[in-house]
């Protein structure tokens, strides 16, 4: 294995510059690993010179904002989350309405009430 060091002027999005790689140099990316500033880009022992530059590339041009598809995924389930706690289900909104949709309302709000303990909010 050719291990590849760089440092970057940023911390790098460590999944996303791995998807970005591997997407680079299918094959012959065995992942890539770092600590701050520091990447070091694992290769397998048949990348050439050339691959090596192209994994440089990758390096230089990767955007740490930019997220991968689980971490955007992650990222609106935190914001749906924060969204939906902030304003806890109103039970007296559906006073009016059946016995058993008042019953749906009022297990609605245990339930997120329970989910908020568990998340220690």
């Amino acid at each position: 294995m050719q291990n590849v060091q760089m440092t970057m002027a940023e911390k790098p999005n460590l999944p996303k510059l791995d998807e970005e790689l591997k997407a680079s140099l299918p094959d012959l990316v065995h992942g890539v690993s770092g600590r701050g500033k520091a990447v070091t880009v694992h290769l397998d022992d048949q990348a050439t010179d050339s691959d090596v530059q192209t994994a440089r590339d990758v390096v230089a041009a990767h955007d740490p904002t930019q997220l991968t598809v689980d971490q955007q995924d992650a990222q609106q389930l935190e914001q749906e989350r924060q969204d939906n706690f902030a304003s806890p289900l109103d039970v007296s909104a559906y006073d009016t309405e059946s016995a058993t949709i008042q019953t749906l309302a009022q297990k609605v709000a245990w339930l997120e009430r329970e989910i908020a303990d568990l998340r220690g909010a």
